[in-house]
């Protein structure tokens, strides 16, 4: 998918009114949060107004599945644009993501759920993937080498313990730059051990395969 520079006001007025909306609604208490604190229309908003800041290129979109859970390995360089470019591609697919990785302050955690954000915890992870939810799952920051950091295992297990499928997902661009490429692969194949074993043979799995895709622009 791709917004051109003329189409970009279109989007951001868009993205206005979308929020303009979503503020009356607070008012007349029209609005749901489902239990993760998730808000469907301010999510919509943001996507609106990120079409207008960003052009986004993907590739592999056929191999998120419609439905049901599943689980994203996303490559992280700086970390303030790859999860918001990530949640764009999606729901191009009409597939709404669900990003981990909450700051630690509590006063961060009500706004970040409003727009996906969920913490790094298992259990949530367990919970929003039985669900059926895309669940992105950042690897750490690699500022200087251009391989990607690596993955925690702990929040990798309850894909693991479910048979959720796991794509490795590689994000190119500049944050100052208006053009990104998302690259989405095929499932990494499951591990051979089951639990916190199977977790660490994955993280190690989906961590060379994403240095793969991300090798391969």
């Amino acid at each position: 998918m791709k917004w051109g520079f003329l189409t970009a006001p279109k989007h951001l007025v868009d993205g206005q009114v979308r929020l303009a909306r979503c503020m009356a609604s607070r008012f007349d208490g029209s609005y749901e949060i489902d239990s993760w604190g998730f808000d469907q229309e301010i999510h919509a908003a943001l996507m609106s107004l990120g079409k207008a800041r960003w052009d986004v290129v993907v590739d592999g979109l056929v191999n998120v599945p419609q439905t049901g859970p599943v689980l994203l390995a996303v490559q992280r360089r700086f970390g303030l644009s790859e999860q918001s470019v990530v949640s764009m591609a999606l729901a191009s697919a009409g597939r709404r993501v669900r990003r981990v990785g909450i700051p630690g302050p509590v006063v961060f955690e009500a706004p970040m759920r409003l727009t996906g954000g969920v913490m790094a915890d298992p259990a949530e992870v367990r919970g929003l993937l039985r669900d059926g939810h895309v669940v992105a799952v950042p690897m750490r920051r690699s500022l200087i080498s251009t391989s990607p950091g690596s993955l925690d295992p702990v929040v990798l297990e309850p894909a693991i313990d479910l048979g959720v499928p796991v794509l490795p997902v590689a994000v190119h661009g500049s944050e100052l730059g208006r053009r990104w490429r998302v690259v989405i692969d095929p499932p990494v194949p499951p591990p051979m051990e089951d639990g916190r074993l199977g977790a660490i043979e994955m993280a190690g799995m989906a961590r060379e395969a994403v240095d793969a895709v991300s090798r391969d622009r």
